[in-house]
């Protein structure tokens, strides 16, 4: 090669043709061993100066242009010196994307090019710097559709920069998963065989339980899986190489008709037809019930767009990496599956001491009291229609349970199975006793930022959609629907989560409008306490939400409902598809119930309640803004923003309330996100705040 800026190097065993040169790119072709099919490769080391990477950018779009019609997948990576937003630089100077990133954006949108899902470090490269270090993310790994269609476990790492001022970078392309025996799993397609249904009413009709209406509810569910399961195999089996057989056999037959039409021909292909059709639909469910798509039409025809969003989910939610709180990685997935299962069991399930803070005073900070009317609508029972319409009331296409069946199922077998599952539902109303079986929970991890890598990183969502799990999503659902009306009076204005007809953008305006002049030299001394609960749904304690249930005279029957469903869960943890563990929880709220949102509002009122008192009492003083109308917070769910006069001892009235909440209810005050920010404040009282140690 004629260009020593860098070199490509190989293995003996891999088959590469350089087709393209330049100072700052070399592509390759690639072929690996065992492999009929070649891939494209190229190899970037970016110049420094910007208007010699432009050539770089009309070079890379050129060669999109002549990749793109043979279909091939390409691959990019190595040194592009330019970042693409100001979140991959460190000392970002404007949040704003200037007009370099610009290019660079636009180059990669034309070329049809994306990161690679990635592990490690996010920044790639740093300045070596001793007193102002700067770290960007300069090195990136590109990949065009057919790569991720052809690739759909692939993913890079960035590792540690060794020699160089640069992280290493590679790709691993078929990771080694450990396989589990997988869970049953409904999959819509069945419901598009006209015999599924008839098939179900023989078995459901056939099987003898004795017992209650609950326990026969769960019984017949289960006794369902493994003739779902036979059905499924004998008529959908190896799906994708099915269609691709049944489409080559309609278009032997059309040529078989156009060269001989007789009347046994076209009836040949007209059966070949239906079956391909058949087969199609099912293909297409089944990707897009994969993939959660859900704003697109039923009927389309999306099965390539389908699979290709299921892939990309599997990519994004894989986990292959976890690094615990010692700093350890965890790589291997038996490990991966142990440190989560861990995890959530102590989050979840460790050992909560006796209740802190006695009924009369929950009733002196929650002053709303129910009516006789409320009291008794809430206590009312429910008619089988109710329970059928929360039922049809679920959206479609959402994960199942730990056992398996949608809400599609239930809505397509109702006229079957409708009655026995109206008799169960009914009966937990009856008895207020809910069977265990009911209420067991997967937790599946979802993560929050790009790169997750630590378990703070992971959102825990609860799937206990449906199956007898789905009954209990009914109770939940049916509660939900008459606690909500009762909340928007309870609830203050300070709080515009969740509820029916309060909107977030108001406090959101509100507390734009708040915090504007901070940067002003010449301004009333003023500060507000941005503040951040810790696992705020997971850590809440049960009895705090009973007694605020209580304080505001709920009646004792739908308390007992209530203590039911959020008292008796289960859990198991999904990791990359394997589920394990199983522990009770002590403590939380659920995210993915539809009661957990309702509950963890009433809980924070108490907070609203006890921080309006200190103000009130003049512990707390008010912001110069909020005084005229006495407003001292706003409260986005877990997320509360306080208002007050920037005094020192302001902040201890806050900080004494935050920690008595903390001790009623559980839920601590997370510092690393919790934030000060203070204007107009003489010296000696911005030294004293100091003392509190929140960042400021």
């Amino acid at each position: 090669m004629d260009i020593t800026k860098f070199w490509v190097v190989w293995h003996p065993t891999v088959r590469v043709i350089i087709i393209a040169k330049s100072l700052q790119m070399v592509t390759c072709e690639v072929m690996f061993p065992d492999s009929d099919d070649s891939v494209v490769v190229s190899i970037v080391y970016a110049a420094n100066e910007a208007i010699t990477r432009k050539e770089l950018w009309e070079e890379l779009l050129l060669l999109s242009v002549s990749l793109s019609g043979n279909g091939k997948p390409w691959i990019m990576l190595g040194d592009f010196n330019q970042v693409l937003c100001p979140a991959e630089h460190s000392q970002a100077t404007s949040l704003n994307v200037n007009r370099r990133m610009k290019v660079f954006r636009d180059c990669l949108f034309e070329a049809e090019l994306c990161d690679l899902v990635f592990k490690g470090n996010t920044f790639t490269w740093w300045n070596k710097s001793a007193t102002r270090p700067v770290a960007k993310k300069l090195d990136r790994i590109l990949v065009n559709e057919s790569w991720c269609s052809r690739f759909p476990s692939a993913y890079a790492v960035f590792g540690e920069p060794d020699f160089s001022d640069h992280a290493s970078c590679g790709v691993i392309i078929n990771p080694l998963m450990h396989r589990e025996k997988r869970p049953f799993r409904f999959y819509n397609f069945l419901l598009q065989n006209p015999d599924f249904i008839s098939l179900v009413g023989e078995l459901w009709y056939s099987i003898n339980v004795v017992g209650s209406s609950m326990f026969k509810m769960s019984k017949k569910l289960k006794a369902l899986k493994n003739p779902i399961r036979t059905f499924s195999m004998e008529n959908f089996s190896n799906l994708e190489k099915r269609v691709k057989e049944a489409h080559n056999l309609v278009l032997y037959r059309q040529n078989k008709t156009l060269s001989d039409p007789t009347i046994p021909n076209a009836a040949l292909e007209m059966e070949a037809q239906r079956k391909w059709l058949i087969l199609v639909k099912a293909e297409e469910s089944f990707f897009c019930q994969r993939s959660r798509v859900t704003w697109m039409g039923e009927g389309d025809s999306n099965t390539s767009y389908f699979h290709r969003m299921a892939d990309s989910r599997k990519a994004v939610n894989t986990i292959h990496i976890i690094i615990d709180d010692n700093g350890v990685k965890i790589d291997t997935q038996l490990g991966i599956k142990e440190h989560c299962i861990e995890y959530f069991s102590n989050l979840l399930g460790g050992e909560v001491g006796p209740p802190m803070l006695i009924q009369e005073d929950f009733d002196l900070l929650l002053p709303f009291r129910c009516s006789h009317d409320q009291k008794k609508e809430l206590a009312m029972s429910f008619s089988r229609q109710d329970i059928k319409s929360a039922f049809f009331s679920f959206p479609s296409n959402k994960t199942s349970g730990p056992d398996g069946f949608p809400v599609e199922f239930f809505k397509e077998t109702w006229s079957v199975i409708g009655t026995e599952v109206t008799d169960a539902v009914s009966e937990f109303f009856t008895s207020s006793v809910l069977l265990k079986q009911w209420n067991a929970t997967t937790l599946v991890l979802i993560p929050k930022i790009t790169n997750a890598s630590k378990m703070n990183d992971f959102r825990p969502i609860s799937c206990n959609d449906f199956g007898p799990i789905t009954l209990y999503k009914v109770i939940a659902r049916l509660l939900t629907n008459r606690l909500q009306c009762l909340l928007s009076q309870v609830i203050s204005p300070f709080q515009s989560a969740f509820l029916p007809g309060r909107f977030l953008a108001e406090n959101v305006l509100l507390a734009t409008e708040l915090v504007q002049g901070y940067n002003r030299q010449n301004i009333d001394p003023r500060g507000m306490l941005k503040v951040d609960l810790r696992k705020a749904f997971d850590s809440i304690r049960w009895d705090f939400i009973i007694s605020a249930l209580k304080a505001i005279g709920i009646p004792d029957r739908f308390v007992y409902w209530i203590t039911q469903c959020i008292s008796t869960p289960t859990f198991s943890v999904c990791v990359n598809g394997n589920t394990g563990g199983f522990f009770k929880s002590t403590r939380g709220l659920r995210q993915g119930n539809p009661l957990s949102p309702f509950l963890f509002v009433l809980a924070m009122e108490v907070f609203s309640s006890l921080l309006n008192s200190r103000f009130q009492a003049g512990y707390i003083h008010y912001h110069p803004k909020t005084s005229p109308l006495s407003i001292s917070h706003l409260m986005f769910a877990d997320d509360i923003m306080v208002f007050f006069d920037g005094g020192s001892s302001s902040l201890h009235g806050i900080s004494e309330a935050l920690e008595d909440f903390a001790f009623w209810s559980g839920l601590v005050l997370n510092r690393e996100k919790t934030h000060l920010y203070l204007a107009g404040l003489d010296r000696i009282e911005a030294s004293t705040i100091a003392r509190y140690d929140f960042p400021i």
